[in-house]
């Protein structure tokens, strides 16, 4: 993942703004497999953030993902395809 641009903990947002910010439940989130795409959010201090799509490629021995961004970023300098390493925490949302 490019410099600088950090994962946003969904966890820690939902438990901040309960109303507002809802995600997949913890079992959810933790069984998702290679091919699921997921949504991830993506931040930049002084840039802002996006949530963006991404393909899982891989699902790490310790509960952990690899994938590949399926989203064209609007401001954040990252690229298609750019692989991506995230953790359930990270998961906003799951395609369905």
């Amino acid at each position: 993942m490019t410099q600088h641009v950090t994962l946003i903990d969904g966890e820690k947002r939902q438990d901040e703004y309960p109303e507002a910010f809802v995600i997949p439940p913890l079992w959810v989130r933790h069984s998702v497999d290679a091919g699921t795409v997921v949504k991830v959010g993506f931040e930049l201090v002084g840039f802002g953030a996006e949530r963006m799509w991404v393909r899982i490629t891989r699902v790490t021995d310790n509960g952990t993902y690899e994938g590949e961004l399926d989203n064209h970023p609007a401001i954040l300098p990252m690229n298609y395809g750019e692989t991506v390493a995230f953790g359930p925490e990270n998961i906003l949302d799951v395609w369905s």
